[in-house]
């Protein structure tokens, strides 16, 4: 089943492309989004988009209307970006950090250390991490990735990420499995794949919606705050076939 929002943005993409005389690749460079996802889209072999492309897109090909055509076909994205207070500037400037911040594991250390560890501030930086620490340090710092405290310790700007596109939530979650040692008390990992029907898919989605609401509820929660620092990943899907999106 195709997506409707790729059936809209696909005709919107041949207008472009055939009212400016440019390719594809440029398209791509103008929107900061994957040329392969585009060549897919623009021939209808694309089935899905996520948000997060679909806003880069949309905001390039129909200017003045990518807001109404977010709530028709992502009315549930565009309303947790509305509760999380965010300005579409806000979202741009922090999936730029985010994708700085996952883009090499020191950095990403780096950055929990920092925004996690009780009392953490350049000194224990470079106790933990070194000279290249404290400079990827500077560099998050920079990217507003992480914000400095008047006491010197920091806090980070990424905690709670909304609506970011496919790749930097699969790569982050590429990252956590790399850094868990399965030794740890505290730690769980587990795998699971069956055949379901549509009530099954039903009840297993809800399943993980719950204790992703129940999790976040106690990670927000004061009383629950320490020292020992925790990475999660919750994840399911329909396996499709190969070269779908």
């Amino acid at each position: 089943m195709v997506h409707p929002v790729c059936i809209h943005l696909r005709e919107r993409v041949k207008a472009v492309l055939s009212q400016s005389g440019e390719s594809i690749r440029w398209l791509s460079k103008q929107t900061n989004v994957d040329y392969q996802k585009l060549y897919r889209l623009e021939s209808g072999d694309l089935r899905s988009l996520s948000f997060f492309d679909a806003r880069r897109i949309a905001r390039f090909v129909e200017p003045d209307r990518f807001k109404q055509i977010l709530e028709e076909y992502f009315p549930e994205e565009v309303r947790d970006l509305t509760d999380s207070g965010f300005t579409q500037q806000d979202l741009d400037d922090r999936m730029e950090a985010l994708e700085f911040l996952i883009s090499s594991e020191l950095r990403y250390q780096v950055y929990l250390f920092a925004s996690e560890t009780p009392g953490a501030n350049r000194d224990k930086v470079v106790l933990e991490y070194g000279r290249n620490g404290l400079k990827t340090l500077d560099e998050l710092l920079a990217k507003q990735a992480l914000k400095m405290n008047a006491d010197g310790t920091f806090q980070g700007t990424l905690n709670i990420v909304v609506n970011a596109p496919d790749f930097l939530i699969k790569k982050m979650a590429h990252l956590h499995v790399d850094m868990i040692d399965l030794v740890d008390a505290g730690s769980l990992m587990r795998s699971f794949h069956r055949g379901v029907n549509k009530e099954g898919l039903r009840k297993a989605y809800n399943t993980i919606a719950q204790a992703s609401h129940e999790l976040c509820s106690i990670l927000e929660n004061p009383d629950y705050s320490g020292p020992d620092l925790m990475i999660f990943n919750l994840a399911c899907g329909i396996v499709g076939e190969k070269g779908h999106s």
